[in-house]
This record gives C-alpha cells, sequence and structure tokens, in this order.
C-alpha cells in the first residue's frame, strides 16, 4: 500500500447519523404496530377516549424518557472507541494488522448486537408502562389490569422484533461502504477470513415471510373493530377510520421490509456484476471486498481466489516471455555479431 493515503476514501464514522437511523427505525416500529395495537385494544376493551389519552401520554413519556436516552447512550459509547480506532487508522499509511482485524469485528457485529439490545429496551418501555399502570396511573384500567398486561407485553414483543430486524438491516447496510473500504486498505484481513455468524438466503426470506405474518395477524384486529361497530353503530365511521389507518401501516411496513431484504442481496449482486466488468477489461487486479454473512460470502472468496490465480498465471506468462525475449534478442545478436571466417584468411577480402 502506498504511503500517501490522501487520495483514499477518508474513514469516518457519523455517529449522530447513527443514532438517528436508530430513532427513525424505533419511531417506525411503534407507529406502525406499537400505537395501532394498543389502540385497537383500548378501542375493544371500550376505555374511554380520555383513559387512552393518558395511555398515549404515559408511553410518550417513557418513549422519551427512558427510550431515546438509552438507545443514544448505547450508540455513542458503544461506536466511540471505533471512531477513534478509525481516525488512527486513517492517518496511519500502514496500520498494524491487529488494529484494523478488531475494529472490522466490531463494526461487523454492531448491527447484530444492538438489534438484540434495542428489542429488549422495547420490551423493556413496555413492561415499565405496565407497572406503573399496576400503580394505579390510569385507575379506567385497574379492573381488567392483568388483560391489559398480557397485551402489554405482547405488544412490546412484537415491536422489539420488528424494531430488531429494521435496525439490523438498515445499520448493516449503513455500515457496508465503511467495512468495505476499511478492508480495501487492508485486503488480509478478508483473506483471512471474518468470523461472521451465518445467516443463510432461506433463513433470511424466512424471516421476511414470519415477519409478513406477524403483519397480516395484526390485521385481526378488523375483528376487534367490527365488534365495536356492531355494538355502537354510531361509531361506525370511526371504525372504518381506525381499520384503514390499520391495513395502511401493515401494507407499509410489508412494502419496508421486502425493500430491505432485497437491497441486502440486490447490493452485493450488483457489486459482482461490476467486479465481472473489470475483470473482462483485463483489471485482473480487482477485488471484491463486499462483506456478506450468506451464500454470496463463499461465492465472493471463490471470485476473489479465482482473480488472483488468473494474476498470478498473467504474471507467470509475462515473466516467461520477458525471458524468452531475452533468448531470441540474444540469439539475434550473436548471429549479427559472429564474424566471417574468409576475413580470418590471409590476402582475402570480405568481396573476394
Amino acid at each position: 500500500m502506498p504511503p500517501n493515503v490522501k487520495n483514499k476514501p477518508k474513514l469516518s464514522l457519523n455517529l449522530k447519523k447513527i443514532i438517528r437511523l436508530h430513532l427513525a427505525c424505533h419511531a417506525l416500529a411503534n407507529i406502525l404496530f406499537g400505537f395501532p395495537l394498543t389502540l385497537a385494544v383500548a378501542l375493544f376493551l371500550n376505555f374511554p377516549l380520555r383513559a387512552i389519552s393518558k395511555l398515549t401520554i404515559l408511553y410518550g413519556t417513557i418513549y422519551l424518557g427512558f427510550s431515546i436516552p438509552a438507545i443514544s447512550s448505547l450508540s455513542y459509547f458503544k461506536l466511540k472507541p471505533v471512531r477513534d480506532k478509525l481516525r488512527q487508522i486513517g492517518n496511519t499509511p500502514h496500520p498494524p494488522m491487529d488494529q484494523v482485524l478488531t475494529t472490522v469485528k466490531q463494526l461487523v457485529s454492531y448491527p447484530h448486537f444492538t438489534g438484540l439490545t434495542i428489542g429488549l429496551i422495547d420490551l423493556t418501555a413496555f413492561s415499565l408502562g405496565i407497572f406503573f399502570l399496576y400503580l394505579g396511573l390510569i385507575p379506567e384500567f385497574m379492573p381488567v389490569i392483568k388483560i391489559i398486561a398480557a397485551c402489554g407485553v405482547t405488544i412490546g414483543a412484537v415491536v422489539g422484533i420488528i424494531n430488531s430486524y429494521l435496525t439490523q438491516t438498515l445499520i448493516s447496510n449503513h455500515l457496508r461502504s465503511l467495512l468495505e473500504t476499511l478492508i480495501s486498505r487492508s485486503p488480509q484481513v478478508l483473506r483471512d477470513g471474518l468470523p461472521l455468524p451465518s445467516f443463510p438466503l432461506t433463513l433470511q426470506a424466512f424471516v421476511l415471510i414470519c415477519l409478513t405474518a406477524i403483519a397480516a395477524q395484526s390485521s385481526l384486529m378488523v375483528i376487534f373493530l367490527g365488534k365495536i361497530a356492531a355494538s355502537h353503530p354510531t361509531e361506525l365511521p370511526q371504525s372504518f377510520f381506525f381499520l384503514s389507518i390499520l391495513e395502511l401501516l401493515n401494507f407499509t411496513y410489508v412494502i419496508i421490509a421486502a425493500f430491505l431484504f432485497s437491497r441486502s442481496l440486490i447490493f452485493p449482486l450488483k457489486k459482482i456484476l461490476a467486479w465481472g466488468r473489470k475483470i473482462t477489461r483485463g483489471n485482473l487486479s480487482a477485488r471484491l471486498y463486499t462483506i456478506t454473512n450468506d451464500e454470496l460470502a463463499e461465492v465472493i472468496a471463490s471470485f476473489n481466489q479465482m482473480a488472483q490465480e488468473l494474476e498470478d498465471d498473467r504474471n507467470l506468462i509475462s515473466a516467461e516471455k520477458n525471458k524468452l525475449s531475452l533468448v531470441l534478442s540474444g540469439i539475434t545478436d550473436g548471429v549479427l555479431a559472429l564474424p566471417n571466417p574468409l576475413f580470418s584468411i590471409p590476402g582475402k577480402t570480405p568481396h573476394q
């Protein structure tokens, strides 16, 4: 690697952007499922609007006072050491291999760790709300507090799973280019192999189907809204309004989940196609630095090995060609430099 690193892509980690991604995932999961499910349960149990407003304020306060600080602190303290290491690596022409490997491992493991942790934060937030309800903060809920508790834990688990999936996918896509830049500076890291947890494409598709099923199951709230509409005909327009909002949110979530899944699959394929064009143009030194934890990882490793072998063969052929050229050049020079035997006979001239 040349000592001049000024022309290379900058190694920087924007902590504020990652925190915003975390908060966006959290807000999206709650908007798509947390709030509609909670509202549907409250409507099904015929709670007055005042009690529903208190419940919304309670969970909004927990979100602002617990979830946001917990998520922001987790992201900051987990990634701040990585950001400092990236700065050191970016300012060093030849960074130590162990430092690069440690940084790569931390970046690779971060989406999985934070996805699981944030899922637990969501479940804790809903459980904390149930605890306050048990204290009698909203008296209207006390007669059916056990039902409320069961529904709260279930909704918290659903929101946690959805948020975990969204977080892992979005953060992985966000860190992908940074990881590729880092590994391109130290290809030995990729050749030695990364300790990535395997996540086959079939399992990814299964997870996507399960999450879609969760979205579909939430449509069962249609029954709740239908019961309310049947028992209170005057609330029929309101029930249909909530039904429309619910179906729109479910449809939006399915589209988002499918888009994220396809992007995680299509992005490496685009990289492979671009790499293939470079190889066909004769650039055998091109390498794939895309990181995946599915079957494409084996394909990428095989392609890199193939490119390395082709480059070695071309270099070997070029070296042999140079040797042969030297031999032929020497033979040609020797023939032209041979003295005429007639020159050595006394009295003879070259023209005789």
